[in-house]
C-alpha cells in the first residue's frame, strides 16, 4: 500500500516517539523495516517545519515512455 506523505509523517512520527515497536509497526502498516526507518528520517527532516516539503519530482527511467530519444549523431 502506498501512503501519502502527511501518512509517512505519522508513521515516522510513532516510530520516533517510540508508540510502537519496529514489529509492531511492520504488521500494523504493512511495510518493511528499511520504509519505516525511512518514514522516521523524513520525520525528524521535516518536524520543525510548518508544512511539508513539496514532493520530489522523480527523473524519467532510461528507455521509458516519458524519456526523449536522443537525436542520432552523424
Amino acid at each position: 500500500m502506498k501512503y501519502t506523505r502527511e501518512e509517512r509523517f505519522e508513521i515516522g512520527k510513532e516510530i520516533f516517539e517510540q508508540k510502537m515497536s519496529s514489529t509492531e509497526v511492520v504488521m500494523k502498516y504493512g511495510i518493511t523495516a528499511d520504509t519505516g526507518r525511512r518514514y522516521k528520517r523524513f520525520y525528524l527532516e521535516n518536524k520543525d517545519s510548518e508544512t511539508l516539503p513539496p514532493p520530489q519530482k522523480s527523473k524519467p527511467k532510461k528507455g521509458s515512455a516519458n524519456s526523449k530519444p536522443k537525436p542520432l549523431e552523424e
